[in-house]
């Protein structure tokens, strides 16, 4: 019960109760826009200084799942053959850059958005002046008691006993049951699939949920 796992996009539910804390608090509004989110003069496409915290956070901003680039698709054929992380190079710069050309698609829908949920994190991390390790730690795992929940195993005991990854049906060329790597994510898109916890944990965070729902 107490094995960690690398709980990749299920670290969105802990970031996405990190936003609706700060936004019960006042320390932000669901309808703030890019333009008072990020730093003052953070060049934007008109489109992408129309994202709002509340798009950001319910995966309706129009963002993509990832930009497709070709250092994207370079990064995906490696991973083909080496289980290795694609998202590597995706760090502030990389998405900053991308916001300066973002065109907003005709239809609007929801769509995943993995970066969405990394400019989350970036919005969070400057508006209070604490990381996503410290907002976490401070806000969900102090208070709930949980002891194996962190962007930062290997500082806990059971690390080396951690469960590892293993080929199915991808990656596309490594053969079915041989290991793979973990995937260690840049500062930007920790929040967004960077956490590692245990069954106990989630189900005391869960457990949680639950009481609260009922009050």
């Amino acid at each position: 019960k107490d094995t960690l796992f690398a709980i990749g996009s299920l670290t969105k539910g802990f970031t996405g109760l990190l936003a609706t804390m700060l936004v019960n608090e006042g320390r932000f509004s669901w309808s703030e826009t890019l333009t008072t989110l990020l730093p003052p003069g953070t060049p934007l496409s008109a489109d992408a200084a129309k994202i709002t915290l509340e798009q950001l956070a319910t995966h309706t901003s129009g963002l993509p799942r990832q930009p497709i680039t070709e250092q994207t698709l370079l990064y995906f054929v490696q991973y083909l053959f080496t289980g290795d992380n694609f998202y590597r190079h995706f760090d502030r710069k990389f998405v900053l850059e991308y916001l300066k050309r973002f065109s907003a698609p005709k239809v609007s829908e929801p769509a995943y958005s993995n970066i969405g949920y990394g400019i989350l994190v970036y919005a969070l991390e400057l508006r209070t002046g604490k990381s996503i390790d410290i907002l976490l730690a401070e806000r969900i795992a102090g208070p709930l008691g949980l002891t194996h929940t962190t962007f930062s195993p290997h500082v806990l005991p059971g690390f080396d006993e951690r469960a590892i990854g293993y080929a199915g049906d991808q990656p596309k060329f490594v053969g079915r049951g041989q290991p793979v790597p973990d995937w260690n994510f840049t500062d930007l898109l920790r929040g967004a699939a960077g956490l590692y916890s245990s069954a106990n944990d989630l189900l005391t965070c869960a457990a949680a949920h639950l009481r609260k729902n009922r009050n």
